[in-house]
């Protein structure tokens, strides 16, 4: 009866604690611009995201978009699996990361080839300008 009670007592704390730190999370979101991520303007200041690296189960997905990287916008040109568009994430252990990406057609179809593999690698950065140090 005794472990009964502290198992339960365990897992009323972890079901409180996840409530906790989902409701006391910070979110997060970006919009970020498509067309500059592909064609990068630095005059325009706008925030890109790139989807640096993808594996869903033991497929990668090829890095073949060639894109500017902000940061270093006469250096060498990255190569990225695809251009964010959107990206959110609500902040709490249990919540998800949201990603809106422009991928290749050769990409699209080895996603859809996956739908039934739930595990996934990525990588991503987010570039947004800013002004005070003038640099992304």
């Amino acid at each position: 009866m005794a472990k009964t009670v502290f198992t339960g007592l365990l897992l009323l704390a972890a079901l409180l604690l996840s409530m906790y730190s989902s409701a006391n999370a910070e979110s997060i979101g970006y919009s970020c611009s498509v067309r500059d991520g592909f064609d990068f303007d630095p005059s325009d200041r706008p925030i890109v995201g790139h989807l640096t690296h993808l594996t869903i189960g033991e497929t990668p997905l090829v890095a073949d978009f060639e894109v500017t990287n902000p940061e270093d916008v006469f250096g060498e040109n990255a190569l990225i699996v695809g251009v964010v568009s959107d990206i959110s994430w609500e902040g709490g252990n249990q919540d998800p990361i949201s990603i809106s990406a422009q991928v290749s057609s050769d990409n699209k179809d080895i996603l859809q080839s996956l739908l039934d593999d739930t595990s996934v690698e990525f990588g991503f950065d987010i570039f947004d300008y800013d002004p005070v140090a003038e640099s992304y």
